[in-house]
C-alpha cells in the first residue's frame, strides 16, 4: 500500500508541474504540505562564473551517479537508508567530478536538517521556507549560489536543467523555449514509464 501512495503522490507532482507549465506562468504554485520530502543541494564555491559552471557540472555528474540508488525508493525511510549508506559516496564522486574537471576544491556532503527559504521547483511547484531534511554536496567554501532539487520523492530525476550561471533558483526558471521543451518531453517520458509501474502495481 505505501509504495502505491508513493507513486500516485510523485505522478500528482509531476501531472501538476506539467499542468502548470502548459497553463504558462502567473498561476498559483502547489504545495503539498502533509507530504515529507528529503531535498538535494549542490552549493558552489562562490559566485563567480567559473565556480558556478564548475557548480553545473558537477550537479550533472552527481545526479547521473546516484539516480540509480534513488529512483526506484518506495518510501522516505528506504530513501534515508540509502543516504545514509551513501553519504561518502556522495561525497567521493563529487571530489573526483572537482578533480577531473581541473579544480583542488574540497567536496563535503551533509545529511541532516537545514533551514531554508521559499524555494520554487517546476512550473508551479513550491516550497514554502522552514526546515527540511536535506543533502549538501557543498564545493569549497560553499559560499555561492546552489542549485537543487527534490530527492524524495524523487523528482531529481525527471528533470536536470540547471538554471542560468549565479541564479539560485531550481529548473524552473529556465526561460527558453528548447529546454521548456526538453523538460516536457521527459516529463512525458516519466509518465509512460510510470504509469506501466502503476498499472503493474494495481493489477
Amino acid at each position: 500500500m505505501q509504495r502505491k501512495l508513493i507513486v500516485l503522490l510523485t505522478l500528482t507532482i509531476i501531472v501538476s508541474i506539467t499542468l502548470c507549465g502548459i497553463r504558462g506562468q502567473g498561476q498559483e504554485t502547489l504545495y503539498i504540505p502533509d507530504q515529507e520530502y528529503i531535498r538535494f543541494h549542490v552549493l558552489a564555491n562562490s559566485d563567480t562564473p567559473e565556480d558556478q559552471a564548475l557548480k553545473y557540472k558537477v550537479k550533472d555528474i552527481l545526479v547521473e551517479e546516484i539516480e540509480h540508488k534513488f529512483i526506484h525508493s518506495q518510501s522516505i525511510e528506504e530513501t534515508r537508508g540509502i543516504l545514509t549508506n551513501n553519504l561518502d559516496e556522495i561525497a567521493r564522486i563529487g571530489q573526483e567530478a572537482v578533480l577531473a574537471l581541473g579544480s583542488n576544491y574540497e567536496v563535503k556532503a551533509q545529511y541532516g536538517n537545514f533551514s531554508f527559504p521559499t524555494k520554487y521547483y517546476g512550473n508551479g511547484f513550491s516550497l514554502p521556507a522552514g526546515t527540511y531534511e536535506a543533502v549538501r554536496v557543498i564545493i569549497g567554501e560553499g559560499q555561492g549560489a546552489n542549485w537543487w532539487c527534490v530527492l524524495f520523492p524523487p523528482l531529481c530525476f525527471v528533470d536536470t536543467k540547471a538554471p542560468g550561471p549565479g541564479e539560485e533558483l531550481t529548473p524552473a526558471k529556465e526561460s527558453s523555449e528548447k529546454i521548456q521543451i526538453s523538460f516536457s518531453f521527459k516529463i512525458f517520458e516519466w509518465l509512460e514509464n510510470s504509469f506501466s509501474v502503476l498499472a503493474k502495481i494495481f493489477s
